[in-house]
């Protein structure tokens, strides 16, 4: 069986976020995430999106998903959506957007964001 041609294979693209809140959250907040992101963009549209996670920092509350090419500005338009991980309020916050997984490292920071109110 030959492989793919380059051409046929799907164009991935790494979305880095960040979960701003007051304290740090609990739990799972990366599958809370991606289930609020299946919700929002729908049956058709999350098929198409191939959402998946790659990996997620609890201390920093920052995470990187993993999408089609096509579908980047319907899931940053989706996550903003959201306002609750877990019973806690968050904001999410898009840091940016890679075509390579080592890249997205520069988007990463180096300490939490807190919101103070």
């Amino acid at each position: 069986m030959k492989p793919l041609l380059p051409t046929l294979k799907e164009r991935k693209r790494y979305l880095v976020y960040e979960l701003l809140s007051e304290k740090p959250l609990t739990g799972a907040p990366d599958k809370e995430v991606l289930a609020h992101l299946k919700d929002g963009l729908g049956l058709f549209d999350g098929a198409k999106a191939g959402l998946l996670a790659v990996k997620y920092d609890s201390k920093l509350q920052t995470g990187i998903i993993r999408m089609s090419h096509d579908s980047v500005d319907k899931v940053k338009a989706a996550l903003m959506l959201l306002q609750h991980a877990g019973k806690q309020q968050v904001v999410p916050r898009v840091r940016g957007v890679s075509g390579i997984l080592k890249k997205t490292e520069r988007f990463l920071p180096t300490e939490r964001s807190l919101i103070i109110q």
